[in-house]
């Protein structure tokens, strides 16, 4: 759960948004809410007088980008994708248009498992069963064979993102995958049911295993075992760009003042992974015939 937005005006529009949301869905709230990163979104458990406890989110865009974004179609259209991954329904999609904010409001079933953490980074060690990893790697593998236009990951900004952050150059993606796109432990349940599908597209090939590798950094006995597991994504040369890739990503973050814990083990990763690729390359190059 992260803070309310910097930005009072904002908290008392969100809040008033889901008010009406709340109104036109028929249902009533059943505990304080929970805001998203940077106060994007306000999420509560509710009650429907027909499906019982859910949960109801609303996100905040000006009118002009509203449907325009990826993230604003996101939820609803894992209704027709992912069938076989495990995630939360979609009851209900609600939008509100106001002047100068538009409101999307998603009812989804609620998910009464316990979050892996309270947060992205990890800051405990896990024991996560031979179950939980079998279903996590089944939910990572289906996403990856969903085809779509929509994009998680954009390759203009791994251009510019890697050499500005991590100091190292920016690896070519000769594979692409779609990816959940914000696969980290606080999106992730107990029983490996995925929450926040804001934003999934085509990504580098083993992003959301790099992103969860990266952000367990600061477990190190739990990152041991998340590279071992997901190994089918991480343990090669594509696996090794998606996770320069994702300390970048995440070290962008921490410039931002997010997980400052982090910032350290993610410098040393990178170095890892950028030393590895340029391994790689030394040792794919044409060697001269000797006379």
């Amino acid at each position: 759960m992260y803070s309310p937005p910097t930005d009072p005006a904002k908290t008392v529009r969100m809040m008033a948004a889901h008010q009406r949301a709340r109104n036109a869905l028929g249902v009533r709230l059943a505990d304080r809410g929970k805001w998203g990163w940077h106060g994007r979104s306000l999420s509560n458990r509710v009650e429907h007088p027909g499906h019982g406890p859910c949960w109801l989110r609303i996100v905040e865009e000006i009118p002009e980008r509203a449907g325009a974004t990826p993230q604003w179609s996101g939820t609803e259209l894992t209704v027709r994708r992912f069938r076989e991954v495990l995630r939360p329904g979609v009851i209900a999609i609600h939008d509100i248009h106001e002047r100068h904010w538009s409101y999307r409001a998603e009812l989804m079933t609620f998910v009464d498992e316990p979050m892996l953490s309270q947060t992205p980074q990890l800051t405990e060690e896990l024991e996560l069963s031979r179950l939980w990893w079998a279903r996590t790697r089944a939910n990572l593998y289906h996403v990856s064979q969903e085809h779509t236009d929509r994009t998680a990951v954009r390759a203009s900004w791994i251009e510019r993102v890697v050499p500005e952050m991590t100091g190292y150059p920016a690896p070519y993606v000769t594979h692409w995958t779609c990816a959940h796109g914000d696969f980290h432990p606080a999106n992730v349940t107990a029983e490996a049911t995925i929450l926040d599908w804001e934003g999934w597209g085509m990504a580098p090939y083993g992003w959301d295993a790099a992103l969860f590798y990266a952000y367990s950094q600061t477990a190190p006995a739990t990152a041991a075992v998340v590279y071992r597991e997901l190994s089918t994504w991480l343990a090669h040369e594509s696996g090794q760009v998606a996770i320069l890739i994702a300390c970048a990503s995440l070290l962008q973050s921490t410039a931002r003042g997010d997980y400052p814990e982090l910032e350290p083990h993610l410098r040393r990763l990178a170095q890892h992974a950028a030393a590895a690729l340029a391994e790689a390359e030394k040792n794919t190059r044409p060697r001269l015939a000797r006379s």
